[in-house]
Order: C-alpha cells, then sequence, then structure tokens
C-alpha cells in the first residue's frame, strides 16, 4: 500500500464485473489472496457463497496473475484435507477425482480446491505449527535457475503441509522461491502464484518481478521504511518501551 507504483484496493464483497474493459486489463490487474486462520471456511465462502471463485478461474483463464499467500496459497491448489477436522466441519462434499484420491472423501475432511495449482493440502493441529525466518531468491525459470537474481525474505507461520501432485507436473510449473538453506518454497505456473513467504512483497524488486511491473517504467521503486513494514516489530519496540520483561517470558516458554 505504501509503493505509489500500485494502486491498492481491498475488496470483499465487491467483486469486478467481468467486462470486456476489466478482461482486456488482465494483464495490469493483480489478486491477492491473502492468509487465514480457517483455510476451508474461507475457501467455502469463496467458492459457494460468493462469486469470487468464478471471478479468479476466469481471471487465470485470460491469463491474469493471482498471488496467493500462506492460506491463499493453499486454496489455489486442488484440495485441502483436514483429517483431523481442525478447522471443525464444512458443509462441502468433493466427488470422487482419480488425479487427487480415489478415496470418497467426507463434507467433514475435504474442501475442493480453486484447482489453479498442482498441489495437496493437509491441515495440521496446532502444536505442529511451523514457524520460521527464511531468506532465498525468485526462481523465473521451469529449470530452477534465478536470473533476474531478486532477493525475498520474510518468515513462515503455518499449521499444514502442501506437496506437489507429481502427475500433474509440468514444464510450465516450477518452484518460485529457492531458499537459501537449500530448500524450495511455493509453486508458479505462469501467472498464478502460491507462497508460504509471508512478506516475500516487501522488496520493491520482488513485487516487480511477481506482480508484473516493468521496472524500467516505474523507477525508482519505492522501499517503505523498513521499521513501518512489520507491524510485530512495532508491537516488540512498544511493549519493551513498557517495560515487559523479555527474558522472563522466553524462559517460561523454553526458548531461553
Amino acid at each position: 500500500e505504501a509503493d505509489p507504483a500500485f494502486d491498492v484496493q481491498w475488496r470483499r464483497h465487491v467483486i469486478p464485473q467481468a467486462t470486456t474493459t476489466t478482461m482486456q486489463r488482465r494483464d495490469k490487474v493483480v489478486v491477492i489472496l491473502p492468509g487465514s486462520k480457517l483455510t476451508r471456511s474461507d475457501l467455502h465462502w469463496l467458492t459457494v457463497e460468493t462469486g469470487w471463485g468464478r471471478f479468479l478461474t476466469a481471471h487465470a483463464q485470460a491469463g491474469g496473475r493471482i498471488v496467493g499467500l500462506c492460506g491463499g496459497y493453499q486454496m489455489l491448489g486442488q484440495i485441502v484435507e483436514d483429517p483431523g477436522t481442525v478447522e471443525g466441519v464444512v458443509a462441502v462434499v468433493v466427488e470422487d477425482n482419480d488425479d487427487i484420491n480415489n478415496n470418497n472423501k467426507t463434507a467433514q475432511q475435504t474442501t475442493k480446491g480453486l484447482g489453479l495449482l498442482p498441489i495437496c493440502t493437509v491441515l495440521q493441529p496446532a502444536e505442529c505449527k511451523l514457524v520460521q525466518p527464511l531468506q532465498g531468491k525468485l526462481i523465473d525459470a521451469p529449470d530452477g535457475n534465478s536470473s533476474n537474481n531478486v532477493a525475498v525474505e520474510g518468515f513462515e507461520l503455518r499449521c499444514g503441509r502442501s506437496e506437489v501432485l507429481l502427475d500433474q507436473e509440468s514444464r510450465d510449473v516450477h518452484p518460485l522461491v529457492q531458499l537459501s538453506n537449500g530448500a524450495t518454497d511455493g509453486l508458479r505456473s505462469q501467472g498464478i502464484m502460491g507462497t508460504y513467504l509471508h512478506g516475500i512483497l516487501s522488496s520493491p524488486d520482488a513485487r516487480c518481478s511477481l506482480l508484473g511491473m516493468d521496472k524500467e517504467k516505474w523507477l525508482p521503486l519505492q522501499a517503505p521504511n523498513a521499521h513501518d513494514l512489520d507491524p510485530l516489530d512495532r508491537l516488540a519496540d512498544h511493549l519493551s518501551q513498557c517495560g515487559l520483561d523479555a527474558d522472563t517470558i522466553l524462559k517460561m516458554i523454553g526458548q531461553s
């Protein structure tokens, strides 16, 4: 929002109309699907209770870009499974699909995704939560090369794992980020991108690459003050100034 090169619009109840004008501007419109604490419920809202699912599918088919962040990444996939009903019961029935699973699924365990990326996500309980800082570079070619050398950093915070459906891999599908620890994160299929890396859009170069902006036409790119980018850091600073004893808290949770 702090970058004047982009006009950020938060949409929930107002869905863009698929008019001739909007269809012609697909290359200028990027949909960012944010994270969620209740992925299956929000996915049901997108696909059943509103018309967002249809709009996102049409946007993708017309060559538009979509970036899914964490829970949004999970929603872009083929299916979201919740074998332990961590998120409770969601009234959605998924028909049997041999490409996903040969067993019938119940509404209590499975929700069909948007089908824009070939991944299957399995949700896990809170004790399996994965939290860690990450750094890496964007992968901009199917062979895994990072020729644009765009560095990204952020953090991972999720309860669940996503696996690429091997029988749906193609030359047009490849990981989104090569992490510095040797692993990869996310997935990209042409203009459809998903990642677990919170903060990936903090870098001006990353925004330019992921959102499809011609950097040469929009210089200088705006890089907001780093302190303004992370509200958690601002909260930590505020609590520290109020006299919070962080060392004692770390000992209480076994992190010291």
